[in-house]
């Protein structure tokens, strides 16, 4: 438990909405928002703090409902209920999966769009002539 409230304050300190120029690797962010929904969002830096802090929050609370939290008999959730805690797994892989799926889609288009600005972008190059050294101004497509 320690370990996921140290990777979720040091999420929130690095986590911004600027981040999202620049390439991302899709699989980094599909990888993230699987094992803990809105990571993957974080690190794209595409949605603000207040959609993907909330997801990270109740990632953890469901994580510790499932796997942590023992009840009044001292029996953890699948110790209690198996068919309670196969739901939840089921609805969580589920739902991990789709956030996945869209964080991979999302990190696709911040580098379809990076890519676009770097192709219609004004570019100043220098390069060598036969005469000596050029420069040239002009766009890329």
């Amino acid at each position: 438990m320690k370990l996921a409230i140290t990777a979720f304050a040091l999420l929130l300190a690095s986590a911004s909405p600027a981040r999202a120029d620049g390439p991302k690797n899709r699989w980094v962010a599909a990888g993230l928002n699987w094992v803990l929904p809105g990571a993957g969002y974080a690190y794209n830096g595409d949605k603000p703090l207040y959609v993907t802090v909330p997801m990270i929050a109740g990632a953890i609370g469901l994580t510790y409902l499932e796997q942590v939290h023992e009840f009044d008999d001292g029996k953890r959730l699948l110790d209690h209920d198996r068919t309670a805690f196969a739901v939840m797994f089921g609805s969580v892989l589920v739902l991990n999966t789709a956030l996945a799926i869209d964080a991979y889609r999302e990190a696709g288009a911040i580098n379809r769009r990076a890519g676009a600005r770097e192709r219609t972008a004004w570019h100043f190059g220098a390069a060598p002539t036969r005469s000596g050294f050029g420069a040239m101004l002009g766009r890329a497509f």
